[in-house]
Protein backbone atom coordinates (compact mmCIF):
# COMPACT_ATOMS: atom_id res chain seq x y z
CA UNK A 1 0.00 0.00 0.00
CA UNK A 2 1.30 3.29 -0.67
CA UNK A 3 1.95 5.85 2.53
CA UNK A 4 0.62 9.58 1.89
CA UNK A 5 3.36 10.98 3.40
CA UNK A 6 6.97 11.33 3.79
CA UNK A 7 9.47 11.23 6.76
CA UNK A 8 11.14 14.27 8.19
CA UNK A 9 12.71 13.97 12.28
CA UNK A 10 12.19 16.51 14.31
CA UNK A 11 15.50 17.24 16.58
CA UNK A 12 14.92 20.30 18.36
CA UNK A 13 11.89 21.90 20.39
CA UNK A 14 12.36 25.13 19.03
CA UNK A 15 11.71 23.48 15.45
CA UNK A 16 8.67 21.94 16.38
CA UNK A 17 7.49 25.28 18.17
CA UNK A 18 7.75 26.84 14.88
CA UNK A 19 5.80 24.22 12.67
CA UNK A 20 2.74 24.68 15.47
CA UNK A 21 2.98 28.22 15.14
CA UNK A 22 3.47 29.07 11.28
CA UNK A 23 1.76 26.41 10.09
CA UNK A 24 0.13 27.21 6.49
CA UNK A 25 -2.48 23.91 6.51
CA UNK A 26 -2.77 20.35 8.62
CA UNK A 27 0.66 19.58 10.47
CA UNK A 28 1.25 15.87 11.30
CA UNK A 29 3.41 14.27 13.82
CA UNK A 30 4.06 10.67 14.68
CA UNK A 31 5.47 10.72 18.19
CA UNK A 32 7.49 7.39 19.02
CA UNK A 33 9.81 5.80 21.13
CA UNK A 34 13.09 4.10 19.91
CA UNK A 35 12.82 1.39 22.91
CA UNK A 36 9.67 0.21 22.56
CA UNK A 37 9.06 -2.82 19.32
CA UNK A 38 5.95 -1.46 18.63
CA UNK A 39 7.37 1.76 17.49
CA UNK A 40 10.17 -0.03 15.83
CA UNK A 41 8.08 -1.71 13.51
CA UNK A 42 5.85 1.03 12.59
CA UNK A 43 9.08 3.33 11.99
CA UNK A 44 10.32 0.04 9.78
CA UNK A 45 7.14 -0.44 7.89
CA UNK A 46 6.90 3.18 7.28
CA UNK A 47 10.38 4.22 5.97
CA UNK A 48 10.59 1.06 4.21
CA UNK A 49 7.02 2.53 2.31
CA UNK A 50 8.00 5.53 1.69
CA UNK A 51 11.17 4.33 0.06
CA UNK A 52 9.95 2.06 -1.86
CA UNK A 53 7.32 4.40 -2.99
CA UNK A 54 7.94 6.04 -6.61
CA UNK A 55 5.63 9.01 -6.40
CA UNK A 56 6.48 12.54 -6.68
CA UNK A 57 7.27 14.17 -3.13
CA UNK A 58 5.07 17.22 -3.86
CA UNK A 59 2.62 14.66 -3.91
CA UNK A 60 2.51 13.87 -0.77
CA UNK A 61 2.09 15.91 3.22
CA UNK A 62 5.20 15.75 5.37
CA UNK A 63 5.31 13.17 8.60
CA UNK A 64 7.32 14.94 10.95
CA UNK A 65 8.50 11.91 13.48
CA UNK A 66 9.08 12.94 17.38
CA UNK A 67 11.31 10.76 19.99
CA UNK A 68 11.44 10.78 23.35
CA UNK A 69 14.91 10.84 23.88
CA UNK A 70 15.41 14.16 21.85
CA UNK A 71 12.47 15.85 22.52
CA UNK A 72 11.14 14.69 25.88
CA UNK A 73 9.12 17.99 27.01
CA UNK A 74 7.21 18.11 23.74
CA UNK A 75 5.33 14.62 24.40
CA UNK A 76 3.20 16.40 27.87
CA UNK A 77 2.88 20.00 25.67
CA UNK A 78 0.36 17.50 22.95
CA UNK A 79 -0.90 15.86 25.89
CA UNK A 80 0.92 12.48 24.98
CA UNK A 81 1.09 9.88 27.09
CA UNK A 82 1.64 6.34 25.09
CA UNK A 83 3.57 5.87 22.31
CA UNK A 84 3.19 5.87 19.35
CA UNK A 85 0.89 8.58 18.61
CA UNK A 86 -0.58 10.14 15.59
CA UNK A 87 -1.42 13.96 16.55
CA UNK A 88 -2.77 15.85 13.62
CA UNK A 89 -3.50 19.99 14.12
CA UNK A 90 -6.08 20.68 11.52
CA UNK A 91 -5.79 23.63 8.90
CA UNK A 92 -7.29 27.25 10.13
CA UNK A 93 -7.76 25.88 14.05
CA UNK A 94 -5.60 26.75 17.27
CA UNK A 95 -2.75 24.55 18.53
CA UNK A 96 -5.22 23.79 21.56
CA UNK A 97 -7.58 22.01 18.94
CA UNK A 98 -6.04 18.60 17.58
CA UNK A 99 -6.73 15.06 16.46
CA UNK A 100 -4.77 12.55 18.46
CA UNK A 101 -4.38 8.75 17.26
CA UNK A 102 -2.98 6.12 20.06
CA UNK A 103 -4.60 2.95 18.59
CA UNK A 104 -1.48 1.35 16.60
CA UNK A 105 -4.37 -0.20 13.85
CA UNK A 106 -6.03 3.27 13.27
CA UNK A 107 -2.31 4.76 13.19
CA UNK A 108 -1.49 2.33 10.36
CA UNK A 109 -4.56 2.68 8.73
CA UNK A 110 -3.90 6.71 8.36
CA UNK A 111 -0.44 6.69 7.27
CA UNK A 112 -1.91 4.62 4.66
CA UNK A 113 0.72 1.17 5.53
Amino acid sequence: MKTKFYPIVLEKEFLFLKLVKERAGEVNFLFMSLWDPVCINLAQEFMIDSVADDEDVSKKKPLYIIDSFNMPTVFPAMMVDKVPALVTIPKNKDASFFRKEEYVSNIYRRLGL
